[in-house]
């Protein structure tokens, strides 16, 4: 049931999708499927705008993670609750939790670069939202660094999306596109389908 309801939000049937993760949820018959279904009724959330309810989810699995000391669970469920502020506008909100994210990983997950590459850019994501170039920058850099080092083609396209976003709000469409073609064939090569077709529809736009 649980793949069926992974294999539905792939599809971008979120309302079929939650009835079966609900379902899931409800029942809480297996433990892990429990949990992976409320990691991905977040997201279902969060594209329904039910941003209190997403919420509500994720701080559930960071409680889990925390009375078991997952370090690893307890950062990425600090990642998402980033996420939430962040589609719900409240950035500043966002910024905090990515911070506790990045400390968590200094403390107990110091080669994890992926984990890094993404906090990292999604500060700088944020801070580009605050129409902070030079932060934004920074992180940036510092998300494509861990990236290189985790040799990971989806962090890595991540970050030259990220350069591209910024040269959009400096007005340099010529280098985004440049950065958007570079992020498309990393992408690529990551087999991120998702990634590939925003990443084209961007390119497409300039």
């Amino acid at each position: 049931m649980l793949n069926r309801g992974i294999e539905l939000f792939n599809q971008e049937k979120y309302d079929d999708a939650e009835e079966v993760f609900r379902k899931i949820i409800l029942d809480r018959y297996v433990e892990k499927d429990y949990r992976t279904a409320l990691y991905y009724m977040g997201f279902v959330l969060c594209y329904k705008e039910a941003f209190d309810e997403a919420k509500d989810v994720y701080e559930e699995l960071l409680d889990i993670a925390k009375v078991e000391h997952d370090m690893e669970n307890s950062a990425i469920m600090y990642h998402q609750l980033s996420m939430v502020e962040r589609l719900s506008g409240h950035y500043d909100k966002a910024i905090d939790y990515l911070m506790i994210e990045k400390n968590t990983r200094k403390c107990y997950l110091k080669e994890d670069y992926v984990g890094f590459s993404s906090n990292y850019y999604e500060l700088g994501l944020l801070h580009l939202k605050k129409k902070d170039l030079d932060k934004a920058k920074s992180y940036i850099d510092l998300a494509m660094m861990n990236g290189i080092i985790s040799e990971d083609p989806s962090s890595i396209g991540s970050c030259y999306k990220g350069l591209g976003d910024i040269e959009i709000v400096e007005g340099n469409t010529t280098k985004a596109k440049e950065w958007y073609e570079d992020s498309k064939r990393y992408l690529e090569n990551a087999h991120d389908d998702f990634g590939v077709k925003e990443i084209q529809s961007m390119i497409d736009k300039l």
